[in-house]
């Protein structure tokens, strides 16, 4: 099969060109595409994307309690810990807000296990961003 742009097989483009990235993520099958302008596509809409998004972290975790104060602690201690990581994955300072926070008991387990889950999002860095922090 030929490269129809520049009459070279398919396979032998540079290592750096966005169609031959389109096509290694297709041979490791992590895209599943037809063609190859189809994986090319895919792959720039991915970028785009990843460039539009919020930094966002999930914490996901069991704890065992024994005491609503407890409870209060644990959860205080979880949404500390994902502002420091969504803040670590690219958030500018002071716009980290508390996207979500659910608090289950565990069904089966013994009395006071609880399953927390905390989503913190924040602001892109547009410092780090234009490349202003070093």
């Amino acid at each position: 099969m030929l490269d129809q742009s520049s009459k070279k097989p398919l396979g032998t483009e540079t290592a750096n060109s966005p169609l031959s990235i389109a096509l290694g993520l297709e041979r490791i099958g992590l895209v599943a595409m037809r063609t190859p302008i189809i994986s090319l596509i895919c792959l720039v809409l991915a970028c785009v994307g990843a460039a539009v998004s919020q930094p966002t972290s999930w914490l996901d975790e069991v704890a065992f309690i024994e005491s609503a104060a407890e409870l209060e602690r644990v959860r205080r201690d979880a949404e500390e810990r994902a502002t420091a990581i969504v803040m670590a994955n690219g958030a500018a300072p002071g716009t980290t807000y508390l996207a979500e926070v659910s608090t289950v008991a565990v069904p089966y387990s013994p009395s006071g296990t609880v399953r927390i889950r905390v989503r913190v999002a924040g602001a892109p860095d547009r410092e780090i961003a234009r490349g202003g922090v070093t």
